[in-house]
Order: C-alpha cells, then sequence, then structure tokens
C-alpha cells in the first residue's frame, strides 16, 4: 500500500502561520499538536487517490508550491524553523527527502537524498536529521505519528 506525503512541520503553535498557509495555498490539511507532540503539521492534498480526480493538477500544483515557496514563507516568520518533508512508502519501505530553513535560509537540505538503493536505515537517519533539526523527536524506527494514514484529514 502506498503513502505518499509533501508538508511543513514546526514546533511553533503561532496561528498566524495557520492562517498565512491557508490564504496562500489552498486545500491544506493542517493540524494544530497539542499534547505530547506540540507544533504544526501543514500538509498539500493527498495525490495518493487523485489520479482520476477533475482537481489532480491543481493539488499537484499545489503540492510544488508548498516546498518552493517555504523559504520565503519562513522569511514573514524569521524566528521560526520550519521542515519541508516528502514521504514515499510502499510496502513497508520508505524514502524521505527535504529540507529545513530558517527566515529564508536553507539551514539543512537533503531534496536529493531520496533514493531506492539506501537501505531503511539510511532513509530513517535522513528523516530523523530534518525533523529533529525542528524539534522533534524520531523513533528509531523512523515512526512519526503525523505520517500514518488517516493523521490528516482533508
Amino acid at each position: 500500500m502506498t503513502f505518499l506525503l509533501k508538508g511543513i512541520f514546526t514546533k511553533s503553535t503561532n496561528d498566524n502561520i495557520i492562517s498565512l498557509a491557508r490564504s496562500k495555498w489552498h486545500k491544506l490539511r493542517i493540524k494544530k499538536f497539542e499534547g505530547e507532540l506540540v507544533g504544526i503539521g501543514i500538509v498539500a492534498p493527498d495525490l495518493t487517490y487523485r489520479a482520476i480526480d477533475d482537481d489532480y493538477e491543481e493539488c499537484e500544483e499545489i503540492n510544488n508550491k508548498i516546498e518552493n515557496e517555504l523559504q520565503d514563507f519562513s522569511k514573514i516568520f524569521p524566528e521560526t524553523t520550519f521542515a519541508y518533508v516528502f514521504v514515499d512508502c510502499f510496502g513497508g519501505y520508505c524514502q524521505y527527502t527535504g529540507f529545513v530553513c530558517k527566515n529564508g535560509e536553507k539551514i539543512v537540505d537533503y531534496s536529493n537524498a531520496i533514493g531506492e538503493i539506501q537501505p531503511n536505515e539510511e532513509q530513517t537517519k535522513v528523516l530523523k536529521k530534518i525533523l529533529e533539526e525542528v524539534g522533534f523527536s524520531v523513533e528509531e524506527n523512523g515512526y512519526f505519528e503525523p505520517f500514518t494514514r488517516g493523521y490528516f484529514t482533508e
């Protein structure tokens, strides 16, 4: 079974981040984490089951925009660190790419880290480096609750 996710994650809980994201990008799935996990997840529309939908191209464009526009978006919140993460899982094997930025600058960049030749352990290291730079903990096996089916609802 396939699981795809493209999203922005931050430890900040600033509601202005959510408001601006909603006005800048449409059809987002946004969740404010309040509990053991604290922060915000801003996730692009799910493309997994949209192959036949009329709005597929629009949703694909939004997926690309949040990646391409995050650095500029981060300038508006100069004290906040943001992670962009792309998750692609199929049959128990997951690939991760992404970057971390703050005030318009990339701090960490694993945008080209994806590769089927890398074992799961190496993929998990990439994920951990990206999310830990923002302040999130990732379990040794790569488990991060927002990367589970149904966590974000549209």
